[in-house]
């Protein structure tokens, strides 16, 4: 599985409080050491709408990563508070 994180994600993790990093980069480690991370329920996944075919979120507290899973490819797109994430 190959992981790519995109320059909006890292912009915006570092805009987080450093213990809200902390806790995002922790939750990333575990989501990379399971295998088939996806269907993990204890890592809070869920698939977005229809019309966001590829994309899926899980959870950190109030805040959400967004990412896209496509053939073993992992694509970290952006991390934010669940107010604003979706906007």
């Amino acid at each position: 599985m190959k992981i790519i994180y995109t320059k909006t994600f890292k912009k915006s993790l570092l805009k987080l409080d450093k213990n809200i990093q902390i806790r995002i980069i922790e939750k990333l480690e575990l989501f990379y050491k399971i295998e088939d991370s996806i269907y993990d329920l204890n890592l809070d996944i869920k698939k977005l709408q229809p019309k966001e075919k590829w994309i899926f979120r899980f959870r950190v507290g109030k805040y959400r990563i967004l990412f896209m899973y496509f053939n073993w490819i992992i694509k970290i797109l952006d991390v934010d508070n669940r107010d604003s994430i979706y906007m």
